[in-house]
Order: structure tokens, then C-alpha cells, then sequence
């Protein structure tokens, strides 16, 4: 009896996906060998510069000398500004330094000028006494020459003044050129040293009283306070001489 084979089932036949890749397959680690190649073909290499010793002493040498140069300047500019600091200071200091000279000189300017007024009312009652008569005669004279063409004039002085001045008043027209008439009258309420004299077409005065009121507001507007007030002695003792008077219109 033979023996019959049992034939093979036919292969199983699929439809063909194109799933399948036939590339040759490279070793890994041959292909990270193969991208090292390629990157350091792409990366230039760097060559890392060598310097002599020479060379290295000239470039300590250089930036020692690049930073004393710089640390030189920073202290210039430092000292500098150090400078317009204290200068700006002494500026401030100079100022008001120069403020407060300023007021000194006008404290003492003022006070020298309080002293002197007070001075003047105090020698004036005797300096006035002995020198009335000269003041009165060059009052006269000057109003003499004012009215040359005046048929007469008229004089008023303290009683004391009436003899000795009579006795100087020819001399007096004669050098003025005055042919009028004269006339001398003795008030003894006027002060020794004031004088009014008197004509037709007005006159002129010597009044002490006036002359210190006008020496009172020079100085009150100078010195602004009024300060003089309390040098001012009363108006009977006196005043300094003047040369001249006040016009009077007739």
C-alpha cells in the first residue's frame, strides 16, 4: 500500500502595500561618524592665536600705561569738580561777605552822618554868635546886588547887629554898586546872625529855622529813618550859616 502525501496549502497571497523599504541599512554608529564628518567639513576650524613673551610684556606694559592714563583722568576730573565746588562755596561767601560790608558802610556812613549833625547843632549857638555879623553883611551884599536899580532897601537884624553893621553898609553899597537909600533896623526878635532884607519889588531872608529844616530833610532823605530827629536841638539855638537867603516875592 503507498503511502500519499498530504500536499501543502497554497501560500497565502496579499495584496502588495508598498510598506516595504529595500534601502540598504548603514550601521548606526558609522552614520553618526558619516554627520561628524559633514558638521566639522562645515565648521571652520579655529586657530587659537600664540604670542611671544615680548609681545605679552608690550600689552601688560600698554594696558598698564591705558590704565594709569584713565585712573589719571578720573582723578583730574574728580579734583575738578572738587574745585567748582569750593569755588561756588567761596563765590556764596564772597557775596555775602560783600552784602554785609555794604550794610556796615552804609551803618557807618549813616551813624557818620548822625554825628556830624548833632555835632553841627551843638558848636552852631556859638559859632553863629561870632560870626553873625560876616554872615549878615554877605547876605546883605548879595540882596544889594540883585536890586541895583531899587530906589531903597531896608535891613532888619537883631538889635545887637543894628551899630555894627550901620557902619559897614556904605562900604558895602559902594563894592555892590548900589546908589539907593539904605535903611538899618534893630529887631530883637530876630536871631543874632538871621536878617531880612526888604525892597519895593520883594525881598530876601536869612532865617536859621528854615535853613536847619532844609539840612533835617536833606539828611532824612538820605538816610531814610529819620534818624537826625533825635540830634536835632531846638530851633532857638541855632543853625549853620548859609551865604545866601531865600528870595521873597513882593
Amino acid at each position: 500500500m503507498s503511502s500519499v502525501k498530504n500536499p501543502k496549502p497554497p501560500a497565502e497571497v496579499r495584496k502588495f502595500m508598498f510598506d516595504r523599504s529595500f534601502d540598504v541599512e548603514v550601521p548606526k554608529k558609522k552614520e553618526q561618524a558619516v554627520e561628524a564628518e559633514a558638521v566639522k567639513e562645515l565648521v571652520p576650524e579655529v586657530v587659537v592665536p600664540t604670542f611671544s613673551e615680548e609681545e605679552m610684556k608690550a600689552a601688560r606694559e600698554e594696558a598698564f600705561a591705558a590704565g594709569r592714563q584713565e585712573g589719571a583722568a578720573e582723578a583730574r576730573a574728580s579734583t575738578e569738580r572738587e574745585i567748582m565746588v569750593s569755588l561756588t562755596g567761596i563765590g556764596e561767601h564772597l557775596k555775602n561777605l560783600s552784602e554785609a560790608q555794604d550794610k556796615a558802610n552804609t551803618s557807618v556812613l549813616e551813624t557818620a552822618v548822625i554825628v556830624a549833625v548833632g555835632i553841627a547843632r551843638k558848636l552852631f549857638p556859638a559859632l553863629n554868635e561870632k560870626h553873625a555879623l560876616g554872615e549878615v553883611e554877605r547876605m546883605v551884599a548879595m540882596a544889594m546886588e540883585r536890586v541895583l536899580e531899587e530906589p531903597k532897601i531896608v535891613v532888619y537884624v537883631n538889635s545887637k547887629l543894628k551899630a555894627p553893621l550901620g557902619e559897614r553898609m556904605a562900604g558895602l553899597a559902594a563894592k555892590a554898586g548900589f546908589k539907593g537909600e539904605m535903611t538899618i533896623e534893630g529887631v530883637d526878635d530876630i536871631i543874632v546872625g538871621d536878617c531880612r532884607v526888604e525892597w519895593m519889588g520883594g525881598g530876601a531872608r536869612r532865617h536859621v529855622d528854615e535853613l536847619w529844616r532844609e539840612i533835617d530833610e536833606v539828611v532824612e532823605r538820605n538816610l531814610g529813618d529819620g534818624s537826625t530827629s533825635e540830634a536835632a536841638a531846638p530851633a532857638t539855638d541855632g543853625a549853620p550859616a548859609s551865604p545866601t537867603g531865600e528870595a521873597e516875592p513882593g
